[in-house]
């Protein structure tokens, strides 16, 4: 009897500790994982970023997983913190596959972030209930997938007077993640052909007053 309440207090226990969490958020496991995130300007992932897992059944459609994590700093930049953050993949029971995708971005949450550097999807058995929760194995580098500074005119085209027969150069600067496209408009309506910073008429040839905008 003594024997047999012992071993239910173990299995207690393992069912406790494990409980639903199906894989363990770390990017850097020796000998099996090494996804340290590195930017375009040759820095890590560290303050002011924020990293997430995307998951769900295997081939099936991707959810955002919960909690995020941030970034290390120092020498550990471009590894999570904390370093082992167990997650839970809702839907996808213990010991059955799933498909996960990390993402890194430099906002609170994906939605407000100008930046993201996203992993290929890959494929892991989960964990959770009796079992540990898994490594993220074949977690491989991220890689930038946007890069987006909204495009605002900084700099509308100015107003000229010109005499009927002669030409006229607009111009408006921009600023944004190249390439930005342009579209020039007359009374609100499209300039067929005009899509360049620079609005040239040849030969005015009514007088007029205007509105002549690009956005």
């Amino acid at each position: 009897m003594k024997t047999f309440l012992l071993v239910l207090a173990m299995v207690i226990t393992l069912v406790t500790s494990y409980g639903q969490k199906s894989v363990v958020f770390n990017i850097r496991v020796i000998g099996s994982v090494d996804a340290r995130v590195f930017l375009e300007d040759g820095t890590f992932a560290s303050t002011g970023w924020t990293a997430q897992l995307f998951g769900g059944p295997a081939g099936g459609r991707m959810s955002p997983l919960l909690p995020t994590t941030t970034f290390r700093t120092g020498a550990a930049a471009g590894y999570v913190a904390p370093p082992a953050l167990p997650v839970e993949v809702p839907g996808v029971a213990p010991g059955i596959q799933a498909t996960l995708v990390m993402r890194a971005f430099n906002g609170s949450s994906l939605e407000n972030s100008t930046v993201v550097y996203e992993s290929n999807p890959f494929t892991i058995t989960l964990g959770g209930g009796l079992l540990p929760p898994a490594n993220l194995i074949g977690l491989g580098k991220l890689a930038l997938v946007k890069s987006a500074l909204p495009p605002a005119i900084t700099s509308q085209p100015l107003g000229q007077t010109v005499l009927v027969g002669t030409a006229v150069t607009l111009s408006v600067t921009a600023t944004g993640t190249a390439p930005l496209s342009y579209q020039w408009r007359f009374k609100g309506a499209d300039i067929a052909g005009a899509t360049s910073a620079t609005l040239r008429f040849n030969d005015v040839r009514f007088p007029t007053k205007a509105i002549i905008r690009s956005s």
